[in-house]
């Protein structure tokens, strides 16, 4: 099935056969769900470390989503390595970050 069919929604019943889904078996992904926490000081940026844990048999895509629980702090980026918050309040906070990493089958 190609991308052009799922855009136009021309997918036919002869698309879902038992290839497509002996393909879809043949490179399964999984998440991980974890987190982050620590003191930002007032008005300052600050970068929160993202070590993957290994999964057997897959290997780590990166970083698919990122959630800052406190509404003082923003997301200001993120890289395979690291997410930065910045704190907009005048006085420190300790945020949580929740992140979802994607793992493929290697």
């Amino acid at each position: 099935m190609t991308s052009e069919k799922i855009k136009d929604g021309t997918i036919a019943a002869a698309d879902l056969t038992s290839t497509l889904k002996s393909r879809i078996e043949a490179a399964p992904c999984v998440y991980r769900d974890l987190n982050a926490s620590g003191s930002v000081n007032a008005n300052t940026a600050k970068e929160f470390a993202v070590s993957p844990p290994s999964v057997a048999g897959y290997a780590c895509v990166g970083i698919v989503s990122v959630t800052v629980n406190n509404p003082r702090c923003y997301l200001s980026k993120f890289t395979t390595s690291g997410i930065t918050v910045l704190n907009a309040n005048s006085s420190a906070v300790s945020p949580t970050v929740y992140y979802r990493l994607l793992y493929v089958k290697s």
